[in-house]
C-alpha cells in the first residue's frame, strides 16, 4: 500500500486538478476578424476610468494607516 501524507495527498490531487484545468483552456481560436479587433484593443490608449483612480488612491486595510 502507497503511504502519503494527506498534505501530499491534497497537492498531487490539486496540481493534477490545475493542469486539467489549463490545459483545457490553454488553446483557443478565434475568427480573423474577431483577432483583428482583440489586437486594436490591445493597442489603443488606456482609458480614464475616474471611479477606478478614486479606488485605487482610497487608503487599503492592508497600508499600515489604513
Amino acid at each position: 500500500m502507497l503511504q502519503a501524507s494527506l498534505c501530499d495527498f491534497v497537492r498531487t490531487t490539486a496540481l493534477e486538478a490545475a493542469q486539467a484545468i489549463v490545459d483545457g483552456h490553454s488553446r483557443f481560436t478565434m475568427s480573423q476578424e474577431r483577432w483583428k479587433a482583440f489586437c486594436e484593443a490591445l493597442e489603443a490608449p488606456p482609458r480614464d476610468l475616474p471611479g477606478l483612480s478614486a479606488f485605487l488612491r482610497r487608503p487599503s486595510v492592508f497600508d499600515e494607516n489604513g
